[in-house]
């Protein structure tokens, strides 16, 4: 039986008011480039605050809307009741993909400050704040539905880093059934991440070309983490490389709405660069669909057009999900020094994948043969 979401919950159980008060509707780009259903929830000044139907919400620039969008920002200018219950929701999402006590403390903490946060919402939030705080004093980790010990939770972890570090070698040697086995073993070892289903569909597309199977490792991600940005937008390419642009086209869509970046942008405009070059095939309605979105995102003035310097992006996840480096009490007992692990966020198709390749894809090194991107804005 499907999972019932917290926000669906609240509706159901008669948040009658915010149901009857929202309103979702088509907003455009004022260039007409752009569009996106969401609901109004306030006007700051010069700009509006939406939130789309994933519960994410966006403020953007009134006088980048439509003529017609910016009047109904204004004549429904007050705040819909219920409102502070997607912002908790959103809280609470990404507090449960950290998985140490101190983590998800620091999220609270920030969401506590923010100025838009209501008196009321912080209230709302101050017993789980008392509870991770004494949760993080113990330094106390989150692993299969409990909470344990940060040295229970680094063993776990060194297995399963080494375990995927036997199944880069079984790969790098061309054992892909051994790969595949140590890497399932490894996903088994932590259910509460996606690390290892994630540098499996990483590898296949980038190492091995499999984009069936790539796709079938970004699926299982994209079950437990349906709003992971990198997760859908690897999961838009490996769909082009099958030749599903419109499934791709989908994906991208979902990523822009809850958080637009520039290696969206790159990829959106490669995709336009090699269907004029009929390098790609795809249909009148697919390519029309991207020029909106590529033109869309770039009415908004915060992301450069794509380069000719890079190729296509697979976006990574954060440094420390993709390291398989051991920990560092492990290091400090065996009297090893930790390695430098360099900045993650993308990794360029084009580079040749050889044993450097994979380390830059483990470690979370930007693998870019073109050279860096410009530093992301959070959008």
């Amino acid at each position: 039986m499907r999972a019932i979401s917290v926000h669906a919950f609240v509706i159901v159980l008669g948040v009658a008011e915010a149901l009857a008060i929202a309103e979702y509707r088509t907003w455009s780009a004022a260039t007409g480039g752009f569009k996106t259903e969401a609901e109004l929830i306030e006007v700051q000044g010069t700009n509006v605050r939406l939130r789309l139907k994933n519960g994410s919400e966006r403020s953007v620039p009134l006088d980048k809307l439509s003529a017609e969008d910016q009047r109904y920002a204004q004549q429904h200018a007050s705040k819909p009741a219920g409102a502070k219950n997607a912002r908790l929701e959103k809280l609470e999402r990404n507090a449960s993909r950290c998985q140490s006590a101190e983590a998800r403390l620091l999220l609270y903490k920030v969401f506590c400050q923010d100025p838009e946060t209501t008196d009321e919402d912080r209230q709302a939030v101050t017993d789980q704040m008392l509870e991770l705080r004494e949760l993080a004093e113990k330094h106390m980790v989150w692993m299969r539905g409990a909470w344990t010990s940060t040295e229970q939770f680094e063993r776990v972890r060194n297995q399963a880093n080494s375990l995927m570090r036997q199944g880069l070698e079984l790969l790098r040697l061309k054992q892909e059934d051994g790969f595949r086995r140590k890497f399932a073993d490894a996903a088994a070892l932590e259910p509460d991440t996606i690390r290892a289903d994630f540098l499996t569909g990483v590898l296949y597309a980038v190492v091995s070309s499999d984009y069936l199977k790539s796709k079938q490792a970004f699926e299982k991600c994209a079950e437990r983490e349906p709003d992971n940005v990198a997760v859908l937008n690897n999961l838009a390419l490996v769909e082009l490389k099958r030749g599903a642009a419109p499934h791709a086209l989908a994906y991208w869509q979902k990523a822009i709405e809850i958080e637009p970046n520039q290696h969206i942008v790159q990829n959106l405009g490669r995709l336009l660069e090699q269907t004029g070059e009929k390098k790609i095939t795809a249909s009148k309605r697919s390519t029309d669909v991207a020029s909106e979105m590529y033109t869309g995102l770039l009415s908004l003035e915060k992301f450069a057009p794509t380069s000719a310097k890079h190729g296509w992006i697979y976006m990574l996840l954060d440094e420390d999900l993709l390291s398989l480096a051991r920990t560092d009490s492990d290091k400090k007992k065996e009297g090893s020094s930790a390695e430098s692990v360099g900045e993650k966020r993308c990794l360029n198709e084009g580079e040749e994948c050889s044993g450097s390749a994979i380390a830059a894809v483990v470690s979370g090194v930007h693998a870019d043969q073109g050279g860096s991107l410009p530093p992301l804005d959070p959008g």
